[in-house]
């Protein structure tokens, strides 16, 4: 349907994920969007990619390219509410949760105690967009507000992927960007050299 209705490329975002998202993993996400896509517009993976070893990975799958988040968030030159950043770099990959407490739909986030008092039922979770307001009547939701922000780190809303236990310094962006393509190329490399 968004081919037909004239988008530039498809996201292929799978579970893994930060922020809003599914249910099906990226692995099995990605060769079927290709599929369903047949070629007519690129196809960029998503979820759980956070180095050049996932980059390889998704053009296995048949994407054309990457979609990443949260390791670019993980960056000097990102912006984010404080604490934001040292979260994702303290995170181990079970540190995020699939909730509805933040907005009314599926979210992956840092897992803490807003996201509990919700998931085990202390609190009950309202429709999109009534949650994402009650988040923000809550504290709990600081997005959109400016860096000098105090946040409570045990309610904050810190979307985070999957990927995020690999993440462990803040690299800036160019480096970043430099680096999946240097550790793309050698694993190509090795692959090939399988042959």
């Amino acid at each position: 349907a968004a081919v037909e209705a004239g988008c530039d490329l498809v996201i292929a975002q799978g579970t893994e994920a930060g922020g809003h998202t599914g249910t099906v993993a990226t692995m099995a996400l990605v060769p079927q969007v290709v599929d369903a896509v047949d070629g007519r517009v690129p196809v960029v993976a998503a979820g759980g990619i956070v180095d050049g070893r996932g980059l390889v990975a998704a053009l296995g799958l048949g994407a054309d390219g990457i979609w990443v988040g949260t390791r670019f968030i993980a960056t000097p030159e990102a912006w984010g509410t404080p604490g934001y950043k040292e979260r994702l770099l303290a995170m181990r990959e079970d540190d995020t949760v699939v909730t509805r407490a933040f907005t009314g739909k599926t979210c992956r986030v840092n897992a803490n105690g807003y996201t509990r008092a919700y998931d085990e039922g202390d609190r009950v979770v309202q429709p999109f967009p009534a949650q994402f307001v009650q988040s923000i009547e809550d504290g709990a939701n600081h997005l959109g507000s400016g860096p000098d922000t105090a946040v409570d780190p045990d309610l904050e809303f810190w979307p985070a992927g999957q990927g995020v236990g690999a993440i462990d310094a803040l690299v800036p962006a160019g480096d970043l960007v430099r680096s999946f393509v240097a550790e793309a190329d050698a694993v190509l490399e090795r692959v090939s050299a399988l042959r």
